[in-house]
């Protein structure tokens, strides 16, 4: 009996050591199948739910990348000559390029991601630019996609100068006025007349691909006028002034220096559309309007440019070293007086 008692006592202390082995393997093994907490910044700055990162296999390394241009209005007409790659940066944001020029048709090896800024067409500045010649730079922006091939191309605007625009001078009836009278008016007087402007079919004042405003300035004699207002046809509402562009500044053949500058916006136009501005003249008590008051008409166009130095956009009438872009500021015609 005494070893039965003891085989008994034996059997109990194995089936409780068991137990306990098997509660110690559950309960490691419970806590190592726990998810530990896991925070993830998202780009808002907020707190994300844990998640796998995932990475991208490219099909490819390299991408041949082709810059061209086209005539706007006309797809089988070339118009750049270059292309400007303003600013090269591989898929962190690190700078892989500025300022690269690329002949019209060219390509550059390019990898999946990298993004660029282009001025398809690389002539910005007026004293590159012929009107009616060359064309308007276009403005691209995008990033390179994982394929051998990849084009970035637009299609550009013809510019019109004042050998491409028909102006024509409306007097107080609304009847063109092209010889030397014009309208008349006296000491003390208030009339209303207007502009029109056409540029030639397909050419365009200003570079629509902007989206900005063009800059007209009125060069008058302040000592017979007074004011020179501009408004929209059909307004009672004077147009918003603007400060004068550089160019519109300048020395005019057959313009006094001394004489007065009013500017103005009017919108980007393109033949065979047309633009037109009625603009209200007051004169003053002293000086009898001639014919020698004309008051000239003078267009500043806006386009693209760039920074010179960080080869940053620049939408105006000039660059950073105030040197003038697109067409050379000039005088489209005259509001005829007598």
């Amino acid at each position: 009996m005494k070893f039965y008692k003891k085989g008994l006592q034996q059997g109990a202390v194995f089936v409780i050591i068991v137990l306990l082995l098997i509660a110690g393997m559950a309960f490691f093994l419970g806590k190592s199948q726990t998810p530990s907490k896991l925070s993830v910044t998202s780009s808002g700055g907020g707190v994300a739910s844990p998640s796998t990162p995932t990475s991208r296999i490219n099909l490819v390394d390299k991408t041949t990348v082709t810059f061209s241009s086209w005539d706007i209005r006309n797809k089988a007409t070339n118009a750049g000559t270059a292309h400007l790659l303003l600013i090269w940066k591989d898929a962190s944001g690190g700078q892989k390029g500025v300022g690269n020029i690329y002949a019209d048709d060219a390509t550059a090896t390019m990898s999946p991601d990298d993004s660029y800024q282009v001025l398809v067409g690389n002539l910005t500045l007026a004293s590159t630019i012929t009107a009616g010649t060359n064309y308007y730079p276009t403005y691209l922006t995008g990033s390179v996609p994982d394929s051998g091939t990849h084009s970035v191309s637009a299609g550009q605007y013809l510019t019109a100068g004042a050998s491409q625009i028909t102006f024509a001078f409306f007097d107080i009836n609304d009847q063109v006025q092209t010889s030397a009278t014009g309208q008349a008016i006296g000491t003390s007087d208030d009339k209303v007349v207007k502009w029109k402007v056409t540029p030639n079919a397909d050419t365009c004042v200003g570079n629509p691909d902007t989206g900005g405003q063009n800059t007209v300035t009125y060069l008058y004699n302040g000592s017979v006028f007074t004011t020179v207002d501009q408004y929209t046809v059909g307004s009672t509402n004077v147009d918003s002034s603007t400060s004068t562009p550089r160019g519109a500044q300048a020395t005019f053949a057959g313009i006094p220096d001394v004489y007065l500058k009013s500017s103005f916006n009017f919108p980007v136009v393109c033949g065979p559309a047309s633009v037109d501005k009625q603009v209200r003249l007051k004169t003053g008590s002293t000086n009898n309007p001639g014919q020698e008051d004309n008051v000239s008409v003078v267009f500043s166009d806006v386009s693209w440019g760039y920074n010179t130095k960080t080869f940053e956009l620049i939408k105006g009438y000039v660059n950073d070293q105030n040197a003038d872009l697109g067409v050379t500021d000039f005088v489209a015609g005259a509001l005829l007086v007598s």
